[in-house]
């Protein structure tokens, strides 16, 4: 569970309501990776389950979805909730303006502690694609034309998604693979750039130090997080 003050909770909720532009910050490639390996119709029922990180953030698996249930806890004044123009409170609920969002809180003082679930379909196979090689699942996603790409593994009740590091390591990786830097006429002005690896440099990449994040995640039976 993560905390935070006031203001960054509504802006937590506004930006869950916007289109996400994550995806651009990460390394791209032009299509599924690795090149020549087949789709998997189903995650592998060895990474099945409900995980859970070091901030409380689930994680479920099944044949078809990963699904991240997260929760936010940020505390306000019951003075300020009265007499902000964001939000106000309703019954048990702080309900935020404009979008009519109602987050419950405890009350403890004067001081409202108050909870943000947010639910993300990290992957679904009805239009993310999967595929296996060297042990481990390759997770693709699309956005506009490009793909980004993360590597998961499950072992001993451990799952960990490594996803490429941020764009800026292109220049790096791009040594160790085909890439593309397309700008506009000027040539002044980057328009977008991506990796187009072939299976072997995909490889040479998976095992570059320092190009991959790693999220981990262990197998839990706690129960999920509940609006209630």
């Amino acid at each position: 569970m993560r905390k935070f003050n006031l203001l960054l909770g509504i802006l937590l909720l506004l930006s869950a309501c916007a289109p996400k532009k994550a995806e651009l910050l990460e390394i791209a490639f032009n299509q599924p990776q690795p090149d020549g390996i087949k789709n998997l119709k189903e995650i592998p029922s060895p990474y099945h389950g409900k995980y859970i990180d070091n901030d409380s953030n689930f994680l479920m698996v099944d044949k078809t979805y990963i699904i991240l249930k997260s929760v936010y806890e940020f505390k306000i004044s019951k003075q300020e909730a009265d007499t902000s123009k964001d939000c106000h409170i309703e019954n048990k609920y702080l309900v935020i303006s404009g979008s009519k969002e109602k987050l419950p809180f405890t009350l403890k003082a004067d001081t409202l502690y108050v909870k943000q679930y947010f639910t993300d379909t990290v992957y679904d196979l009805r239009k993310d694609i999967i595929r296996k090689f060297r042990g481990f699942l390759i997770m693709n996603k699309q956005f506009d034309e490009l793909w980004n790409v993360a590597i998961v593994s499950a072992k001993s009740g451990e799952l960990k998604i490594r996803k490429f590091r941020p764009d800026d390591l292109f220049e790096k990786l791009s040594k160790l693979s085909n890439a593309e830097v397309q700008t506009d006429k000027s040539k002044k002005i980057l328009v977008k750039r991506f990796l187009k690896p072939t299976r072997k440099q995909f490889e040479n990449l998976m095992n570059y130090k320092d190009s991959l994040s790693v999220d981990v995640y262990k197998k839990t039976n706690l129960p999920n997080h509940s609006t209630n």
